[in-house]
C-alpha cells in the first residue's frame, strides 16, 4: 500500500482540538506539507526512539501503527505530551487495542477519502477508522469530532472526565 495522507478537514479539527499540532512522530516531508507540524520524524528519523513533546497528531503506517499507539500511551503518561490525536483503522479484535478504549474515541461513520501522492483519493473497504484522544480537553474533541462519528468513552469514564 502506498502512502496514505489525512485529508486536511481532520487535521484542522486536531488542530482546533490541541491548539496546534508541535510534533507528527510518523511523518514525511510530503505528509507535513498538509500537517504543518512544527516538527516531524519520518522513517529515517525513527519516531519510535525519541522523546515526544507538546501537541501530537500520529497517523502511523498500517503495519506499524500497533508499536506507535503504545508508545503514544508511553508518551502522554510520562508527562512530555500534553495531547495526542491518533488516526488508524479500528480493529477492536485485536487484544493490543484495548489499552486505547481507556480513552475517547470517535468511530468514523463513512470512510474517510485519504489522499495518495497522485491527487487521487483511496477508501478502504476493509475497516473502519478510528480517532483517540488523548489529552484534557475532552468536552472540546467530543464537540469537534462528532461531526465525523461516534463518541464513545470507557464505561468505568465519564465522557467529560480523564482517563
Amino acid at each position: 500500500m502506498k502512502d496514505l495522507y489525512t485529508p486536511s478537514c481532520y487535521i484542522e479539527s486536531s488542530r482546533l482540538v490541541m491548539g496546534g499540532i508541535d510534533l507528527d512522530p510518523a511523518s514525511s516531508p510530503e505528509a507535513n506539507s498538509r500537517i504543518k507540524a512544527k516538527r516531524i520524524f519520518s522513517e529515517f528519523d525513527d519516531g519510535l526512539n525519541h522523546k515526544w513533546y507538546g501537541r501530537v497528531f500520529l497517523h502511523p503506517p498500517q503495519n506499524l501503527d500497533k508499536v506507535f499507539c503504545n508508545k503514544a500511551i508511553l508518551e502522554y503518561k510520562s508527562g512530555r505530551v500534553a495531547k495526542i490525536i491518533m488516526l488508524i483503522r479500528c480493529q477492536y479484535y485485536l487484544p493490543w487495542q484495548e489499552a486505547l478504549f481507556s480513552y475517547p474515541l470517535c468511530l468514523v461513520h463513512h470512510k474517510i477519502p485519504y489522499l495518495l501522492e497522485n491527487g487521487e483519493t483511496y477508501k478502504s473497504t476493509a475497516y473502519q477508522d478510528m480517532f483517540i484522544y488523548l489529552g484534557k480537553d475532552i468536552p472540546v474533541f467530543e464537540a469537534e469530532f462528532r461531526k465525523y462519528g461516534y463518541i464513545m468513552a470507557h464505561l468505568s469514564q465519564s465522557i467529560h472526565s480523564v482517563p
